[in-house]
């Protein structure tokens, strides 16, 4: 959650700037972004963004996880 904070917050008021990989470090993020308004206030589109990222990164390691499990387990 941490590199996606500094991402957004970098490319939020930095837009001059191009961060490197940022459309696949945050992609979680924008899809979760994506079904809201761009007029949405920062605070929600703050928190909408940690989710989004928390939520895809969780579910990516748990994915992992569990397929690990079950080729250690044959």
């Amino acid at each position: 959650m941490l590199i996606g904070v500094l991402s957004f917050l970098i490319h939020f008021y930095f837009a001059d700037i191009t961060i490197p990989f940022y459309q696949v470090m945050c992609a979680p993020a924008i899809l979760m972004l994506s079904f809201f308004s761009e007029e949405t206030p920062f605070t929600p589109k703050m928190l909408l963004f940690l989710s989004g990222q928390f939520i895809g990164y969780f579910c990516l390691s748990a994915s992992v996880l569990s397929l690990k499990r079950q080729l250690t387990q044959r």
